[in-house]
């Protein structure tokens, strides 16, 4: 499932979870694009899960003062983690479809200011984690960083994201106000590429806790708030 997650003085973001048979959540994920930061939506056009179990998903981003749309694609693997990420500017996404050998197809419009100058497909192959048409980029943030968890108040879990541009051990723990360790949730090596993990405070009463992470030489905090 997937569609765009709106949120009160934040930018809006694509929310894709996946659920099993029984309707339990697998995972979920979310993904700002660029533009969203400055002030555009995204328009999610669907998705499709090919048989060994990546999600491919699909939209655009509707500009905001007159910036071009950006077409994006994700690819998740089966586990929820982020692979990679296709940028196409000056296109719309109107729909993803999936063949009988897992090939990708992502049709949509081109366009020049507020004019439809033509249309395209790409194709991504099954067989590959990269983009055959257009430029890919990949999914490998250039900076460390600990993005502020979400939702934010809280009640009982939410999802803190960070960021690695190369392979480190990676610690992310979760102190209270006394500056007392409450719970260490990653304390392994972690590959490059933005990962998420879900804190569940139950058990915890209402306060500000202050989540840390250390990478290497690279350490950032921030401040949650968890309200019964």
């Amino acid at each position: 499932m997937t569609g765009t997650l709106y949120a009160f003085n934040r930018p809006y973001r694509v929310y894709t979870t996946k659920f099993n048979d029984a309707g339990e959540e697998l995972w979920n994920q979310t993904y700002t694009p660029p533009s969203s930061k400055g002030g555009g939506s995204p328009v999610v056009a669907g998705l499709v899960t090919d048989s060994r179990g990546y999600t491919f998903v699909s939209g655009h981003a509707v500009p905001y003062q007159n910036q071009p749309e950006e077409c994006y694609c994700l690819l998740y693997d089966k586990s929820g983690n982020l692979v990679w990420i296709d940028f196409i500017y000056g296109m719309t996404s109107a729909g993803i479809t999936l063949d009988e050998q897992d090939n990708v197809y992502v049709a949509g419009a081109l366009r020049t200011g507020k004019y439809t100058s033509g249309y395209a497909t790409l194709q991504y192959k099954a067989e590959t984690t990269t983009a055959v048409e257009k430029g890919n980029i990949a999914a490998v943030p250039k900076h460390f960083n600990l993005e502020q968890n979400y939702p934010n108040p809280f009640n009982p879990s939410t999802t803190i994201s960070f960021q690695l541009p190369e392979k480190e051990n990676v610690q992310l723990s979760i102190y209270n106000m006394a500056g007392q360790l409450v719970e260490t949730l990653v304390n392994e090596e972690r590959q490059p590429g933005v990962h998420t993990v879900q804190w569940d405070a139950n058990g915890h009463s209402s306060a500000v806790y202050f989540c840390m992470i250390k990478a290497g030489s690279f350490s950032k905090t921030v401040k949650m708030l968890l309200i019964r």
